[in-house]
Order: structure tokens, then sequence, then C-alpha cells
């Protein structure tokens, strides 16, 4: 008995099939059999030659070698995985349903027959049985064509992909770069999910199939806008349009409406320190990844009117030219930072400089969780980790700087003042309708047009110098000065002087010490002045009252804040206000010594105050140490300490 010429059926080899369908064992002329999960080594010799050095590619083709040769034609135009051995089943991203779905083996009967007797089939044809796939549940529809894998150098990013897809009706569309759980997500908007509990894990068995079957494209490129240190060297992201050098008659135009806008500020020095800042922003990330150095936030706060929203939009419009800002929004609402989450996700898409408008009160308790991430990201490369799954997670870099807006006072937290440059509006800095529609005329015609001349000028400049960035010794405003001065003398100006305006945060600084003076003098004169009037008649009742008291008039009232306080501390009224001795030698002398009890009553209060040693730098003469309070132990208490009179001459502000 011999095969049709036209059969592609081995006529050795048969597999013989159960009632579940599972291929089993393998039978050859012998009739002894060997088990599923042994190589065919009867059949075909696997070609040394042809290894891959990709072990999981050769245990595929292993795999694939030890098929039956109607299953290897079945998976040769696809893309496909093996997902179990036994029993054997498959993924397969099908090339003609245009679908991802699962595949197992099953036996099928088949007569082949014999050539003596051509004319009786089922009587004298041979009977094979043949191994074939069958497809059941379908998964994803539609299958990738081409997958992209971007790397990003700086290692901070989970594995992003740039997948094209084509659906059954042939149509053509690409995601990303994204992760796969937001491919998976776009494709279940779109409809192309079946599967939903299974499509993540199936996207990255056909990525993987891609990679074995070396089909997967390898990128290493940084995807989000900006500048970054590479292998030692300034690089850019690709993602950016190209900033052609700007000829002259651009520089001159640039340069007049600098000098214009200035003179029509009304606080020049904040729209000098706001140009200054934005030159060098987008260098921030860079400036961190060379040797930790970095750039303050702004923190415009005050009056309405005054010019906030529209100086950080021209700190957006220096970079317009890159196309960072869609459709010319330059402004994000505090509801896009508002918590850490997202935060992180707004500072991570470029490090060009943002804008976050209406910042709420970041004093109150329920966004200090939010400050302390904001002092994080100001200083540091990263701004917070997040959980990709159970046991991994993902870096999100701290790219971007911003400048913040707000009606509302920054809060008091001293590293919150510390990394940024507050800068406050009164009343007389506000514009009239006449003055701002003026200014809205010229943001329209030329603003928006012509300040981008400054970002594209800078980029040629620095990355022709990238020694200016290099070298520490410069800080960034020394730098911004320089991009300055260069542009203007590019055209044979004179730099003007408003180039060494600055504003001077140390008045903030000085200012902040003084309100924190203040509003700890007024809790600790209210404090004395409520115990006091709240014990005194009871006191007084049981005569339990020193000469000096009883001296006075019966009217509270006429009791000084020496008097109030003398008669607290005798009666040991306030927990965190007590009286010691200074030492052995001097047993007459009392010192008066504040407890840490204070800093739970001021914790809501006055919530930058944080330690006894900031409330001993509060009391001129106070000392921060370690003083015996309590008679019937030994243990030293850390305390702020001073003189009665020291402490009176700061409640009396003599």
């Amino acid at each position: 008995m011999t095969l049709d010429n036209n059969s592609n059926i081995d006529n050795d080899y048969h597999i013989d099939g159960d009632d579940n369908n599972n291929c089993n064992s393998i039978i050859g002329k012998s009739g002894g059999s060997i088990s599923s999960n042994d190589l065919w080594d009867q059949k075909i010799k696997q070609d040394n030659d042809n290894k891959c050095d990709d072990v999981g590619n050769n245990v595929k083709i292993s795999v694939l070698n030890q098929l039956h040769p109607n299953i290897q034609e079945q998976l040769s135009n696809h893309i496909w995985e093996i997902i179990s051995y036994n029993p054997l089943r498959f993924l397969v991203a099908h090339s003609e349903y245009k679908q991802i779905l699962y595949a197992i083996i099953k036996e099928e009967d088949k007569r082949i027959k014999d050539l003596t007797y051509t004319n009786d089939l089922e009587k004298y044809g041979s009977k094979v049985i043949v191994p074939s796939l069958h497809f059941s549940r379908i998964v994803i529809g539609a299958i990738p064509a081409e997958v992209i894998l971007n790397k990003n150098p700086l290692g901070f990013f989970e594995h992003k992909y740039t997948i094209r897809f084509i659906t059954q009706t042939n149509e053509s569309f690409t995601i990303g770069p994204k992760t796969i759980e937001e491919i998976v997500t776009y494709l279940k908007d779109r409809s192309y999910i079946y599967l939903t509990t299974k499509a993540t894990e199936v996207l990255s068995i056909v990525i993987i199939a891609f990679e074995k079957s070396r089909r997967l494209v390898v990128k290493n490129e940084i995807d989000t806008p900006g500048f970054y240190l590479v292998d030692g060297k300034i690089r850019y992201s690709k993602k950016m349009k190209n900033n052609h050098k700007p000829d002259n008659d651009k520089i001159i135009k640039c340069c007049e409406l600098l000098d214009l806008i200035y003179n029509k500020s009304k606080r020049k020095d904040a729209f000098a320190t706001v140009i200054k800042w934005s030159i060098i922003a987008p260098f921030n990330y860079l400036l961190k990844q060379l040797d930790r150095r970095w750039i303050r936030w702004i923190h415009l706060y005050g009056w309405s009117n005054t010019g906030k929203t529209t100086l950080g939009t021209l700190a957006c419009c220096v970079w317009n030219n890159i196309g960072i800002y869609e459709d010319e929004n330059y402004g994000l609402p505090f509801t896009a930072i508002d918590t850490k989450a997202r935060l992180g996700e707004s500072l991570s898409k470029s490090t060009y400089p943002q804008v976050v408008d209406e910042v709420g009160p970041l004093s109150d308790e329920k966004n200090k969780e939010l400050v302390e991430m904001i002092k994080t990201c100001i200083t540091e490369k990263l701004s917070r980790k997040k959980f990709v799954n159970k046991t991994e997670y993902a870096y999100i870099p701290s790219l971007s700087c911003c400048i913040l807006t707000s009606n509302n006072m920054p809060p008091f937290d001293t590293g919150y003042r510390r990394r940024t440059l507050l800068i406050n509006f009164g009343e007389k800095d506000q514009y009239s309708e006449s003055e701002i529609k003026d200014f809205n005329k010229l943001f329209n015609e030329r603003i928006k047009n012509e300040l981008n001349i400054l970002g594209d000028f800078t980029i040629n400049y620095l990355l022709e110098n990238q020694e200016i960035l290099f070298n520490n010794k410069k800080d960034w405003q020394e730098i911004s000065e320089l991009v300055l001065e260069q542009m203007y003398k590019t055209v044979g100006r004179e730099p003007p002087v408003w180039i060494k305006d600055f504003i001077d945060y140390r008045i903030e600084d000085i200012s902040i010490k003084e309100d924190t003076e203040l509003l700890f003098r007024n809790y600790l004169v209210n404090k004395i002045n409520d115990t006091f009037s709240r014990h005194y008649k009871s006191i007084e009742s049981t005569g339990a009252m020193t000469t000096m008291m009883n001296s006075q008039d019966n009217n509270n009232s006429n009791f000084t804040i020496f008097n109030r306080l003398d008669f607290c501390l005798e009666h040991k009224l306030i927990p965190f206000l007590n009286l010691v001795k200074r030492d052995k030698d001097f047993d007459d002398e009392l010192l008066i010594v504040i407890t840490s009890d204070i800093l739970h009553e001021i914790k809501t209060k006055i919530p930058h105050i944080s330690s006894l040693r900031e409330v001993a730098g509060l009391i001129d003469g106070f000392e921060y140490g370690q003083k015996k309070i309590y008679k019937n132990t030994n243990k030293n208490l850390r305390v702020a300490y001073g003189s009665k009179k020291q402490l009176l001459d700061f409640l009396t502000l003599d």
C-alpha cells in the first residue's frame, strides 16, 4: 500500500488518541510507544547548525520539531506560543482570523486510498489518525502586526510598548508607547477584548512570542520630551520639534518684546525672576542628575488680578515651540496634582515647566502629605514609587518643576519655604481692566508667537556650550543671566540692566520668622490670660493667694501679664510651664522651663513649630538642653529654658 502523491500524511506514524483528544503517545511501525513528552527523534533530527542563541526560542523550535507536520503547517503562518505541555495547548495570534485565541490538538480519522484499489476508498483505503489544531475561545479581537519595545535609558520607567494592531476588517491602528495594562485598557474601550480576565496575560505572551521569533523591535530612547544626562552626555528627546537656530531678525523682536513686557510689569523683579527661571527650568532634571543641583519652584500668591497666572503663562510661552502644551493649555488645575498619584503623573511627562493654577490651602492638615511630597519632588529625581503587581513596583520620576499660583498663603512649613521662591502680590500690584485688556491684546498678537524665540536660542546656545551646565560652580540664576546676555549681544544690543533683577527671597524668610514669633507670642499670652481668668476666682475664694496678689484690686483685669504669669507658675496651672532651680550653686535663682507638652497644643495652631529647639530659638536668651524638673526622679528631660525676665521681655515686646 502506497500513499497518494499529493498527500502530505506520513504513513509510518500515527497518533493514537483517547476520548479526551489529548496527545498521549506516538505509535511506530514496531508497535512500541513513546511518551508525547519525548522528542520525535524517530521522525526528525534537529539541525544543530540552526540552533538559536536565545534559549527560549531554541526550546520553541525543539518543541515545534516534535509536532506532527500537519500541526507545524497550521502554525507556520501565525504568531504562537505554547501555554501548556500536558495537555498540549497553544495561544495563537491568527493571521487570517485577525484574532488572538486559544488552540488545542484534536485527532481526526482520515482514509488514505490504496492505489491498488482505487474504486472503493471506504473499503480499501487506509485509516490514519491525524492530529490537527482546533481553535477555541477568542481573547482579543485584533492581532499585533508590529511590536516595538521602548526601553528608556533612564531606567525609571516601566517597559512600554508601541503596537500596531490589525482587526478583522483590516483596520490598522497603533497604540503606544504605553504599558501592557494601558494598551489592554485602550483595546477594552474600543470593544476588542473578549475575555477581560485573561487579556493582559495573553497580550504579554504574544509579545514574548514576537521576541522569540525575533520580530520584536527594541528602541533605546527616551519617550518623554526634555533634556537628560545619558552616559555622561546631554541628550534631548526625539519627540521634541526641531529647534532651528533663530535668525537675527527674530532675536531682535524677542529682545524688544522682553523689554516691553518688563516695562509694563508692576512687579518688575517678579517678571525678571520668572523669565530667568523659565530659561533653566527644562534643564532642572539634568542638573539633578549631574550633581544633585536643583531649582526652587515658584509660588506666586496674594491678591487677584495681579498677574500671577500671567507670569506662569509667560514661562510656558518661552517653550511653546516645543509642542508640549496642547491647544495652548498652559496651566493645570489644582485637581491635577492634589493627590500623590496625580502629582507624580503630572511631573513625569516632560522636563518642561508647568503652571498649577488656584492651588488650594496647602496649610490644611489634609494637604500635609502632599506638601511633603512636593518637597521631595523639588530636590529628588524620583517623586514616588508605585506597585505594578504584588511584588514589583515602578519608579515615577520628578522631571518637571512648577510655578504654583494661589490666593492662599503658602504653608509655614520651613522645608517647603526653603525649596520655593515665594512671591507675594499685594493690592497695589493689581491691574485695571484696561491694562488687562491691553496686555491680552499684546499676548495674542506677539507674546505667544515670539517669546518662544528665547527658548529656541536657549536650546541652541546651551547644547553648543554644554560645559556651562556641567560647571557646578555656576548656579541656575547665573546660567540664565548668561543666556539672556548672549542673546542680546548676538544682535549687537547691550544687555538691559533688568537681567540682574531678582526677587529677594531672604526678605520672605525674615518675614516668616517674624510671623512665627508673633503667632507664638500671641498663643502664650492668650494661654496665660485664659488660664488666669479660669482659676483666679476659685483660688481666691480658698484664700490661697500670695501677698503680692492680695495687694491687687479684686478686679482681675488690673493684673499685669507679670502678675498673671506668676499666678500660673505658683499654682502650676500650665502643664508645659515649670519653675526649676538653675543648679546647686544658685539655689535661689529659678528658671522657667518649657516642656514638650507645648508641641501637642500648638500642633494645629502653629504647625511649622515642630521642636523645642525652635521654641528656644524664638525667645531671645532661651536655650535648648536637659534639665531635671521632677523631684522624685533623677531623669533629665530635654526642654527649652531661660529666665523669667527673658520670657516676660518676649511676651511684652519690650
